[in-house]
């Protein structure tokens, strides 16, 4: 009897979590729906499958993000530009009951994302010859990366609720180098179909090298006819240049010719003058654009640190 009653027990449990399985998966796939449509004015986001499991996890596979209206303006991107990523995880959601069941934070980890890199050429001057004639500098494609291909780890945090994320992503990308990116964001009263209403408050960057900016100087020093000391006194030069135009602080140009001359790492952080409305972010580039964003550079405090550490 006793037996019986642990079946029926048992077996009216594995009933009832597949039910809530069942039905946490319509729901999810539902408002996972919801989301994205409201974002198609601005980018184009295609799951190929979603799974929402009970314990905590999400898992989304085969998909791609096609940029449009003003991201895809912005950023000079061709037509039909599109990156995809093989696999989403979302890990380790943590639920909170301030002001009501939110979620307060989440760990997301993206597999074989593939971002093609469109030929974008230098509309500033990264250095010029004696007698004021700008160099050219090359593109990416030049120095034969036409698509990155990596993996992402991020980190989201709402420490204030959803009116104030907080961002950590860190990756690295073989022979090219490694970033580590913290940033204290604001959605206001912003929609998710509304990201252009995204505020940066704070946001920092370090940047290891592993390659890339030195392949950068010696194909320029090459194409230019140069030596890679000499190259590398004009961009310094270029860089002294453009400094004083934007006024910027002397550590800022301290530490980017320190990194011009030898590469390896660089702290990069963005503390605006005032808050700096993602849809408001000039498309140009020009020398007071630092100071515009409220950019400064130095050297980072110790080797191998994450900012959301």
């Amino acid at each position: 009897m006793n037996a019986r009653r642990l079946l029926i027990a048992v077996s009216t449990a594995l009933l009832l979590l597949g039910a809530a399985q069942w039905w946490l998966q319509r729901y999810a796939e539902q408002r996972l729906q919801q989301a994205l449509s409201a974002l198609r004015p601005w980018v184009a986001v295609d799951v190929g499958r979603a799974r929402f499991w009970l314990w905590g996890r999400v898992d989304l596979r085969r998909i791609a993000v096609t940029p449009r209206a003003w991201y895809a303006a912005s950023y000079g991107l061709p037509l039909g530009y599109s990156m995809s990523i093989a696999h989403v995880s979302l890990r380790r959601l943590r639920p909170t009951l301030d002001g009501g069941l939110r979620l307060s934070s989440a760990d997301v980890d993206l597999h074989d994302v593939h971002l093609p890199l469109p030929d974008w050429g230098w509309n500033i001057a990264v250095a010029r010859a004696a007698n004021g004639r700008r160099l050219p500098a090359p593109t990416l494609r030049e120095l034969g990366v036409a698509a990155l291909d990596l993996d992402l780890a991020v980190r989201l945090r709402w420490p204030h609720g959803w009116r104030r994320p907080r961002l950590y992503a860190t990756t690295a990308i073989p022979d090219l180098g490694r970033a580590h990116l913290s940033c204290d964001l604001d959605t206001g009263a912003a929609r998710l179909g509304a990201p252009d209403r995204l505020v940066v408050n704070d946001c920092r960057l370090r940047y290891d090298d592993a390659g890339l900016v030195l392949r950068f100087e010696r194909r320029m020093a090459r194409d230019n006819d140069m030596t890679l000391p000499a190259l590398r006194d004009a961009i310094v030069r270029q860089i002294a240049l453009d400094a004083a135009r934007a006024h910027r602080p002397p550590l800022n140009t301290v530490a980017v010719r320190a990194f011009v001359r030898a590469p390896s790492a660089l702290e990069l952080r963005i503390v605006p003058p005032r808050p700096l409305a993602l849809g408001s972010i000039p498309r140009a580039v020009w020398p007071g654009l630092p100071a515009y964003l409220g950019l400064t550079a130095g050297v980072p405090p110790a080797a191998g640190g994450d900012p959301g550490d």
